[in-house]
């Protein structure tokens, strides 16, 4: 029924090893070797298209807030072969996957409560000022703010009072950064200014008592009383050192011990370390 194919050319053979349906017997071990090659880029071109259409409805409800029902209709579109949705899926624009894709990016190095950068977001600019910094310039500084008398205004106010004091408080605090500067908070009531080319310590304290008079001008919050001050530990980063990397973690450790000894010696003032 079936004839055997010896070592035929590939634009000859492969349609009628498809279409004919042949064993593989049928075939001579170089054809076979590549009959196999083209069915595992197949069976991966599927399995590409099987996440894509996951990243796809993912990133649609989870990115972009849309009803769950409409991610299902779009994954039925691409079920049933209606493709149209995939080719905008690159125009960068709202609905689009590589705009769900920045935004994703987004969110994973953004404080979901203020907006500022978190933990992550921050230790990548640490290192990218320290392999930038321009010692005529200056030296970038840390400074590692932690509120004081924020744990009494939640007490007494509950945490939508406490939540609404932090994103004042990062609201106020964005505004007055300079270009290049990062502002992250690290969770709780906890806050770190990346400051870059600061003229030494007397410019990182300078930064410092501005932070602490513009904290004295919040008096209430939604129509609380509060009284809330700041203990800051400041660090200044180490001139470059060859390609030699930086102990990310060690320097914000060495600022948070420098913000409880201010805290001990009195709160309200910085403390270098």
């Amino acid at each position: 029924m079936f004839s055997r194919i010896e070592s035929a050319p590939l634009d000859m053979s492969w349609g009628w090893v498809v279409c004919a349906g042949l064993y593989v017997d049928d075939v001579d071990a170089a054809f076979r070797q590549i009959l196999l090659a083209h069915l595992m880029w197949v069976l991966l071109a599927g399995t590409a298209a099987s996440v894509l259409m996951a990243l796809i409805v993912r990133s649609i409800r989870n990115s972009l807030g849309a009803d769950p029902a409409h991610a299902a209709d779009i994954a039925n579109l691409i079920a049933d072969g209606d493709l149209s949705v995939v080719q905008n899926m690159a125009t960068g624009k709202p609905g689009s996957l590589l705009y769900a894709m920045h935004q994703l990016e987004k969110q994973a190095a953004t404080d979901a409560l203020t907006g500022l950068s978190n933990r992550l977001c921050l230790e990548r600019e640490i290192a990218r000022a320290y392999h930038t910094q321009d010692a005529e310039a200056g030296q970038a500084a840390l400074l590692l703010i932690d509120l004081d008398g924020f744990k009494q205004v939640n007490d007494t106010y509950g945490h939508a009072v406490g939540d609404a004091l932090l994103k004042l408080f990062a609201s106020a605090l964005q505004a007055r950064m300079r270009r290049g500067d990062t502002l992250a908070r690290l969770g709780g009531d906890e806050f770190v200014i990346l400051a870059r080319d600061v003229s030494g310590k007397a410019g990182a304290q300078a930064l410092a008592d501005s932070v602490l008079v513009m904290l004295d001008n919040i008096q209430t919050i939604d129509g609380h009383s509060v009284a809330v001050s700041a203990s800051i530990g400041i660090c200044l980063l180490p001139a470059r050192a060859g390609n030699s990397p930086l102990d990310t973690p060690g320097l914000l450790r060495q600022a948070d011990g420098a913000m409880y000894r201010a805290k001990t010696n009195g709160k309200r003032q910085a403390v270098f370390a």
